[in-house]
């Protein structure tokens, strides 16, 4: 039992349970019950909060519920939050009790990288979680010292802070840590690590770029600062110099999945799709249960015209993340594809439910009404799309297309003008313009129209200016 001569003890909550029972207030009234005036419960739903507080409070143990997932790296979702939580505190509060308190079926989460000193299921009885409390709480044990040597600025400390930070995507905080760090004479080389990284989570590249390029020469053999240059060359659009580190740090370490991520990214931005492709393959077997290689492969395989395997991958991703909006897309274009049209369709409206205003999609559902003949779905599609986007060259162009094939020429005429003065070079809105200014030439007399898509056609692409006049021979031959 504790003793209740000792003041009182702190245990910091970490919960993501917000909205289900027991709530914060039933927590506390739980701890009361069971503790009386012995244990202070602290709360939080933020496990950058929690850290925060335990830098700045003295705390005994530290229970965590959190198990939605969290990013310790900047592309993917690898660990879990709960993980990034244990990790961070981890790194500072060896010393300190941790309580895993969440549902069986989310333990692989916590014990991929860290084993706390207890997990129990979580329930609405809270016996054992009180008494696992009571074993492992220490009067003599709590963040104190840590936060002691903190307030004084002990590097080694100060060190961890800063990666703890960086772990929670405390990007400012880890930054200026760095700083402080690097003003003494005795400097970690990781520190520019953490700082590089730091100012990646910031969106600052060319920053970041400078104090990674120190890290890979400082720390030659650490993959991850290589991995993180060169995913800070990708976001530099430097896809050559991306690759090279790419390649790098799988060399250093041929079982991270992240860094074949990397090198498919940058293959694909250097043009080079089916490298990319087995780059992503790699990355998929590495980690299956990960959405962003699937969603990586589906893409590259529809760009590729592998519409067997797109389907077969999309499929994989939106198992893995059934509301993952970019899963559900590439899905309904393999279904596009595959000519199955209704899929299609519904998987188009499914996304249109979440995201209203996804011209993309508008213009897919387009697409595919106009593949399954149903011409004024299509038409509808095809003018929200417009209505989302004004500019939008293809939307503007199948809707002459749909409206042509509907025998409505006016309309498609009008459709191809106003798309050719969005993109006066646009070839295919020239040679459509043509087109339907011969079909409807008996009946308005457009020989001028027709004469000026033919001379534009024929100084911006001429064998298209050709096949248009093959078309009118052709229909001068078969008239209807």
């Amino acid at each position: 039992m504790l003793d209740t001569t000792l003041t009182q003890k702190v245990v910091l909550l970490l919960d993501d349970d917000v909205y289900e029972e027991p709530t914060c207030e039933s927590y506390e009234k739980e701890f009361r019950r069971a503790f009386g005036d012995r244990i202070k419960l602290v709360q939080f739903f933020s496990a950058s909060d929690a850290f925060d507080y335990l830098v700045s409070n003295k705390v005994h143990l530290i229970v965590s519920s959190m198990i939605e997932y969290g990013m310790i790296e900047p592309y993917d979702c690898i660990l879990g939050g709960g993980d990034i939580f244990i990790m961070a505190c981890n790194s500072l509060y060896k010393e300190v009790p941790f309580i895993v308190f969440a549902s069986s079926e989310d333990k692989a989460n916590f014990f991929k990288y860290n084993v706390p000193d207890a997990y129990i299921n979580k329930g609405t009885d809270l016996t054992e979680l009180f008494s696992k409390i009571e074993t492992l709480i220490d009067g003599n044990v709590s963040t104190e010292e840590t936060n002691y040597t903190i307030e004084y600025e002990d590097l080694d400390t100060l060190t961890e802070l800063a990666y703890a930070y960086l772990l929670l995507h405390q990007y400012e905080k880890s930054k200026h840590i760095c700083h402080k760090i690097l003003q003494t004479n005795s400097v970690k080389k990781v520190v520019y690590y953490y700082l590089g990284a730091s100012c990646f989570g910031m969106n600052d590249f060319h920053e970041a770029s400078i104090y990674l390029k120190i890290a890979t020469k400082k720390l030659p053999q650490h993959a991850d600062a290589h991995c993180y240059l060169g995913y800070t060359f990708l976001s530099l659009e430097m896809y050559k110099d991306a690759s090279e580190y790419g390649e790098l740090a799988i060399k250093l370490n041929p079982k991270q999945y992240s860094s074949y991520l990397l090198l498919g990214k940058a293959y694909k931005g250097l043009g080079m799709n089916t490298d990319a492709m087995k780059s992503f393959r790699k990355a998929a077997k590495l980690r299956p249960n990960l959405i962003s290689s699937w969603l990586f492969l589906a893409e590259i395989y529809l760009m590729l015209d592998m519409n067997k395997e797109a389907f077969v991958a999309s499929k994989r991703a939106v198992k893995i993340g059934p509301y993952n909006t970019d899963a559900q897309f590439y899905l309904g274009v393999a279904y596009l594809r595959k000519g199955m049209y209704k899929k299609a369709s519904d998987t188009y409206n499914k996304l249109l439910t979440v995201n209203p205003d996804d011209q993309v999609s508008h213009y897919n559902l387009g697409i595919t009404y106009m593949k399954w003949g149903k011409m004024q779905e299509a038409t509808d599609a095809y003018k929200k799309a417009i209505k989302i986007n004004p500019d939008y060259q293809e939307a503007y162009h199948n809707l002459g297309i749909v409206y042509m094939d509907s025998g409505r020429n006016k309309e498609a005429i009008d459709a191809f003008k106003q798309l050719l003065r969005i993109n006066p070079e646009h070839v295919d809105g020239h040679f459509s313009l043509g087109k339907t200014c011969w079909v409807e030439l008996q009946k308005n007399k457009l020989f001028k129209e027709l004469e000026q898509e033919l001379r534009t056609l024929n100084k911006i692409k001429p064998e298209r200016a050709i096949s248009l006049r093959e078309f009118i021979a052709q229909s001068i031959e078969k008239p209807d």
